[in-house]
């Protein structure tokens, strides 16, 4: 219900669907660079990867990362941004409704390497968890 409120109301929205999300996850190397840069950030991730993940061939998928990284930079990390008449139905599933639906942007087609780049950086500046 609540997302049907936020999606109905018809204000400026842009959202980052795990249709795009999916294909961003990290890579083994780019984990080992967050374990092997030593901070108090890179050491609770490392912890919550190894919550998250249920064998040594599963990976991590930056959702929320790849959301957030879009609210700092809009636009930069994907190739593709639709304005799409949505709507949120009673199960809670999203969908194009082009007589109903409320225009939201919705980011397509990540820039994965470009993401990680910038998520990498982040996570392993002199600043970061100091």
């Amino acid at each position: 219900a609540d997302a049907q409120l936020v999606y109905g109301a018809g204000l400026p929205l842009t959202i980052v669907p795990l249709d795009a999300t999916t294909y961003v996850q990290l890579s083994d190397e780019e984990r080992k660079r967050v374990a092997d840069h030593p901070s108090p950030l890179t050491y609770a991730l490392e912890c919550l990867y190894r919550l998250w993940l249920s064998g040594p061939s599963h990976r991590m998928t930056l959702h929320d990362q790849l959301a957030v990284a879009e609210t700092a930079r809009p636009g930069q990390y994907f190739m593709k941004q639709e304005e799409l008449p949505l709507i949120v139905d009673e199960r809670g599933y999203t969908s194009i409704d082009r007589e109903h639906g409320k225009r939201v942007t919705v980011c397509l087609e990540p820039k994965r390497d470009e993401f990680m780049e910038y998520y990498l950086s982040q996570l392993t500046n002199r600043l970061a968890g100091q």
